[in-house]
């Protein structure tokens, strides 16, 4: 268990679960001298020391003719829209985008630029949330299983391989993609 979300915890009686919204400035997650709202994703985010969140933007149109541009139509695009006001900590319309996950080390935040919020987003939310997530193929398979350590990724493996048929029982063998142990991940704000 990371100490900063012991010590969190300890200074506000809030604990930290999937769904919890926590506001963070600072880089990182990404340079900001403002703090954003953030939904925790992970399944047991006081057992992991990497927290797995997504973030809202009020910015849609940007958001939306990015996934134009690249062939997904609005109604097709993997955002969630939260309507203003239907949370506390969310003033004006936002959108989630489930493509862009913010995975980083809690450890490496300064404990001023975290807030804990003792607020949750809905069950219904949260498994939107989670189900457009899991199925991104943008999605790294490590933060997909701190999401959901049940996880598994059928497209992990390259042809012949088939979702449905048996996996390969030799994992060195080439038909596998990658590493079948999760790796450090490089992407990960340091």
């Amino acid at each position: 268990m990371c100490s900063i979300i012991n010590e969190l915890e300890a200074i506000s009686d809030i604990k930290l679960e999937q769904g919890s919204v926590i506001r963070i400035r600072g880089n990182p997650p990404f340079p900001s001298d403002k703090f954003h709202v953030f939904a925790v994703l992970n399944a047991d985010p006081t057992g992991d020391c990497v927290l797995v969140t997504v973030n809202g933007t009020t910015q849609y149109e940007h958001r939306a003719s990015f996934y134009e541009r690249i062939g997904i139509p609005r109604d097709k695009q993997p955002m969630l829209h939260i309507r203003a006001n239907t949370y506390d900590f969310f003033s004006r319309d936002t959108w989630i985008d489930c493509h862009r996950v913010l995975a980083f080390k809690l450890s490496q935040v300064r404990r001023r630029n975290i807030l804990l919020i003792n607020e949750k987003v809905s069950d219904a939310d949260l498994q939107w949330l989670i189900q457009r997530v899991l199925e991104s193929r943008r999605v790294k398979l490590r933060h997909k299983k701190l999401i959901d350590p049940t996880y598994v990724d059928h497209n992990q493996y390259k042809y012949p391989y088939q979702p449905g048929q048996n996996e390969p029982a030799d994992t060195s063998s080439p038909l596998v993609k990658g590493e079948c142990q999760a790796q450090p991940d490089e992407e990960i704000v340091k």
